[in-house]
């Protein structure tokens, strides 16, 4: 009868592994379905122009090499994620980033084709360099700078500006914008699972999941994400990273030095 006992308990704790498991996997789906809507427009966009009448040859080169590299962003998120999703917490690749080409990376992805807006973006990046898991902070920064963007007017075109500085325990990596902002109650829920913050907003439809994913990542390596709001002036997210030492033996070598420097995007 003990013998029994003590397998029922086994069975009982074997289930709950499972079912956190699977609550793990679903949460990684939300996160491909939602991740891949930006490479998937812009493929989108990109073969309507080419069916235009019209066009020169060279036009329709430049847009079959920005379906191609945006396919390749598609495919690369699906790898990266399915190969972060074997990794148990804690045990996900971590590798020296650069912030500005990070950055400038997340807010071509972010950029619709067939849009007369282009976003500004202002570096200020006291610590030039991170050490982090690149897939998880690229599919982060690339939600982030999205929705600031997206809650910023577009009339003069909406400015990110990103920071990063190292305090004493944390990379400390901000992003901000001048925009609509988020009430009190909105703050309180604005990482919860669906949940759709400016509905009024003609550009704001999508699934609800952007910052839930965002949290997600960020938890999965050990970080930690808050954000400040104040209606009607503007958002900013902070994120901080722990501190990951360079290996011994590393090649690593030098301090990177800090970058600052406003970004026009030209198209």
């Amino acid at each position: 009868l003990g013998r029994l006992r003590e397998n029922q308990e086994k069975l009982i704790a074997l289930n709950k592994e499972l079912e956190s498991a699977n609550d793990e996997l679903s949460a990684y789906d939300h996160i491909v379905a939602h991740d891949l809507k930006n490479p998937i427009a812009i493929i989108r966009s990109y073969a309507s122009m080419i069916e235009e009448d019209g066009l020169e040859a060279s036009e329709s080169l430049e847009y079959v090499r920005k379906i191609r590299r945006s396919t390749e962003d598609a495919l690369r998120i699906i790898k990266e994620l399915l190969n972060f999703a074997k990794a148990k917490n804690g045990d996900a690749s971590v590798e020296e980033i650069a912030l500005a080409d990070l950055v400038e990376k997340a807010l071509a992805q972010v950029e619709q084709p067939d849009s007369e807006i282009k976003p500004q973006l202002s570096l200020d990046l006291q610590q030039a360099t991170v050490r982090f898991n690149e897939f998880s902070l690229n599919q982060i920064l690339t939600n982030l700078i999205s929705n600031a963007v997206k809650y910023s007017p577009k009339a003069p075109a909406p400015t990110v500006i990103v920071r990063s500085r190292r305090e004493a325990e944390s990379d400390i990596i901000e992003v901000e914008d001048k925009g609509i902002g988020m009430s009190e109650s909105q703050v309180a829920k604005a990482f919860d699972k669906h949940s759709r913050l400016h509905t009024d907003v003609s550009e704001a439809s999508g699934d609800g999941l952007g910052l839930y994913n965002v949290k997600k990542l960020v938890e999965a390596n050990g970080a930690a994400i808050t954000v400040h709001s104040v209606e009607g002036q503007g958002t900013c997210f902070t994120l901080r990273l722990p501190i990951v030492p360079v290996p011994v033996g590393s090649d690593l070598v030098g301090v990177p030095q800090p970058v600052s420097m406003e970004l026009a995007r030209n198209g």
